[in-house]
């Protein structure tokens, strides 16, 4: 049996939805382990901050000019669609490198260091 649950984090309020088979005993004493290492703290902190708060899987994403200049940054795909009114598919098809442009512009996911 899997269980739904919500933890939010407490730097910037933002909520996290995740599924577990673990009981929520064994689920909080991993998150418990992470917040007393500094290293496995320091990256859930970054994990937190990053998050878009409607969607938790919600990737940041660059607007670029013709010669790879960043233009703009936005929270998510939605967002970069909605405020410079250019279709939503076709913009996240440009960033995973399927299109070339959409609204006139090259669009590219940023991308975070893992380490």
């Amino acid at each position: 049996m899997y269980r739904i649950y919500c933890h939010t984090c407490t730097t910037t309020g933002k909520s996290y939805v995740g599924m577990t088979k673990y009981t929520m005993e064994q689920r909080w004493s991993s998150h418990v382990f992470i917040a007393f290492d500094e290293k496995k703290r320091a990256k859930m902190k970054e994990f937190c901050a990053r998050q878009d708060y409607i969607s938790p899987t919600s990737k940041e994403i660059l607007q670029l000019d013709d010669n790879g200049n960043v233009i703009a940054i936005f929270k998510s795909a939605v967002e970069a669609s909605k405020q410079t009114n250019t279709n939503h598919g076709h913009l996240c098809e440009v960033a995973r490198g399927l299109r070339k442009r959409s609204g006139g512009f090259r669009w590219k996911y940023k991308e975070y260091n893992n380490d």
